[in-house]
């Protein structure tokens, strides 16, 4: 199962119901004490996490009409047959548990103020039978199934211990008359609390890494792992171990005959034997105690807390695999708080970029909290979930693919753009995949010897990726204005497609001004249209071992190609794919090959000149 959205009503700061939802990468961004947090720990109830133990009155929104509050999650990518009661398969769909968008949502309600987590009410929304005699068979036994049965005098099915299937030849019997509608129904009760003690199995793992957790050794996700590594050793040596007990025995056996033997000489009638026993078997894995140490011999609690944290995340990254392949039907959802905390600039992009590739694992969600917008500017928009508050205190959450007209604004205005940096001038582009795309072909051009400006390290350049669907709030309110710097756009030209040249006149007003703004459309399609169809070819030939042959041109939509004729990765993952993956086997020739050289080296030298000129410029 994989997490779709998250329901909340009255819990802390969010009053009333909120549904918000999550991608394979989801970035939740707000500033401080916005509400991020809330999101995750809502999500650490529902999956009964550890750390939100103390649920409980304080939780409850103070400003709620009603005592009702909800946590509740929706899924997708359901498995097609589970096992829900006895050892029969069945399916969601048959046993009516899906709701009007064919996803499994569960509920977890708690209606009066101060109930424990262990009290939660749990409920199930779908689209179930609402006839009198079939709209509550998923509470029975299997006798009042049977009840049911006899009273409609319908034949019992081939194996009348299984559950499942006296509820289908119920609900068969009733097939004309169901009346299907959207319903809450209870799991928590008689027989439906074992459905859902039976669904929870096929959950996601939920792991939470907390913004403000300790980083040392001694730390949990630490300890646990390192304890691991010492049950597994000492199970590959428990023979020995079984050795050396036996060898204390006798030992120990040797001392008490000499002592009994010196006790005869006080009282021979005091004791006939002394026979050491062991209270209780040796605890091997207590004797052991491990800390951290880099080859210079310094403990990692003696490091920087930036390191001392990337540490510390590895050691989670490590017990939740460990845990996942112990559970190897479910997929892991990783949920970070402000993943950024202690790392230098350099090092956050890094991090990003690393979770940002943990996303594409088949089983994997990555959901991260930050107040920091470049960090957001690394990641699709349609991922971001934006956090605010209106004047009358209601929160809100707005997707990114949904930022319009003043969205764009408030998040300046929440968050700044660009904020110590020292950029000199900004280089726009339509999102985190053409970025990907800039960053490794300037790596490229680099490498082979031109003189350009490098992206990845020089300061004075600042990625911003403006969302195409937002592109005309950037331009025509001019966000970045205050910060009194240059702007370069680089526009796909939609090239063949109906989009064709639609933004052509905002690339109009940016080469408009006297500030050295320049804007560039492209003449192919769309970045993807500079890769290469070899690149492509081998990058799917080393990552995925499948050899493919790519047909592409300058116009065609490469997405939708690669989406039809090859099938993976995921059609989200497309275009990251793309431009972050095959663009590291372009060669310059290649670029020459497909008439693109000449045009991206125009694009980088003018980068180039205004970084170098700046803020001496304008022209």
């Amino acid at each position: 199962m994989k997490l779709k959205s998250l329901i909340i009503k009255n819990f802390r700061s969010y009053k009333g119901e909120h549904r918000i939802s999550f991608s394979d990468i989801t970035t939740i961004i707000g500033k401080n004490d916005a509400g991020k947090s809330t999101l995750l720990d809502a999500l650490g109830i529902f999956f009964e996490h550890p750390l939100l133990k103390n649920f409980g009155y304080s939780d409850y929104c103070v400003d709620a009409s009603d005592e009702e509050l909800i946590i509740g999650c929706e899924f997708e990518e359901l498995p097609e047959k589970l096992i829900i009661d006895t050892s029969a398969e069945t399916t969601l769909d048959n046993e009516y548990l899906l709701n009007s968008n064919n996803n499994l949502e569960i509920l977890r309600v708690y209606t009066n103020k101060g109930e424990s987590l262990s009290n939660a009410k749990i409920y199930v929304r779908a689209m179930h039978p609402s006839h009198e005699d079939c709209n509550n068979l998923l509470c029975l036994k299997i006798s009042d199934l049977k009840k049911v049965a006899n009273q409609h005098n319908i034949t019992p099915p081939d194996n009348s211990t299984i559950k499942s299937q006296w509820r289908h030849i119920i609900w068969n019997h009733f097939a004309n008359d169901l009346n299907i509608i959207d319903r809450i129904l209870p799991l928590d009760k008689e027989d439906g609390k074992s459905i859902y003690d039976a669904l929870k199995d096929y959950f996601p793992i939920f792991a939470l890494f907390r913004a403000d957790r300790s980083s040392s050794d001694e730390d949990s996700e630490a300890q646990d792992p390192l304890k691991i590594a010492i049950l597994s050793a000492i199970n590959e040596v428990q023979d020995e171990l079984e050795t050396i007990k036996n060898k204390v025995q006798e030992k120990a056996l040797e001392v008490a005959n000499a002592t009994l033997s010196k006790l005869h000489d006080f009282d021979s009638s005091l004791a006939a034997e002394l026979r050491p026993e062991f209270k209780s078997e040796p605890k091997w894995d207590s004797l052991f105690k491990l800390t951290l140490k880099n080859d210079n011999n310094i403990s990692i609690n003696k490091r920087g807390s930036g390191v001392r944290r990337l540490v510390l995340f590895s050691f989670f990254r490590a017990e939740v695999e460990r845990i996942s392949k112990a559970n190897s039907q479910r997929n892991i959802i990783y949920a970070i708080e402000e993943p950024e905390t202690a790392q230098h600039p350099d090092m956050q992009h890094t991090v990003i970029e690393t979770l940002s590739s943990m996303s594409y694992s088949p089983n994997t969600q990555i959901i991260l909290t930050t107040h920091v917008p470049q960090l957001a500017s690394f990641v699709p928009i349609d991922s971001i979930r934006f956090v605010s508050t209106n004047d009358n205190g209601e929160k809100s959450v707005t997707e990114g693919d949904k930022m319009k007209f003043n969205m764009l604004e408030e998040i300046v205005n929440d968050l700044g753009i660009l904020p110590s940096l020292g950029a000199r001038v900004a280089v726009c582009v339509e999102g985190k995949h053409d970025i990907d795309f800039l960053l490794n072909i300037n790596t490229l051009l680099i490498n082979a010897g031109y003189d350009i400006v490098n992206l990845s390290k020089e300061k004075s350049v600042a990625l911003i990726g403006m969302g195409g669907s937002s592109l005309k709030d950037w331009v025509d309110r001019q966000y970045l204005l205050n910060f009194g710097i240059p702007e370069i756009h680089i526009y796909d030209s939609d090239s063949g497609s109906d989009k064709q040249l639609q933004y052509a006149d905002y690339a109009k007003k940016i080469n408009q001004r006297t500030d050295g703004s320049r804007a560039f459309l492209t003449k192919k399609r769309e970045m993807e249209n500079y890769i290469h169809p070899e690149a492509i070819k081998i990058a799917y030939d080393t990552l995925y071992h499948t050899e493919c042959c790519i047909e592409i041109d300058d116009t065609t939509d490469v997405e939708a190609y690669i989406c039809e004729n090859i099938g993976k990765p995921k059609k989200r993952q497309i275009k990251e794919f793309l431009n972050k993956e095959c663009t590291k086997y372009l060669t310059v020739e290649m670029l020459k090959e497909i008439n693109a050289f000449e045009e991206i080296m125009e694009w980088f030298l003018y980068i180039s000149k205004i970084a170098r000129l700046a803020p001496h410029c304008p022209y």
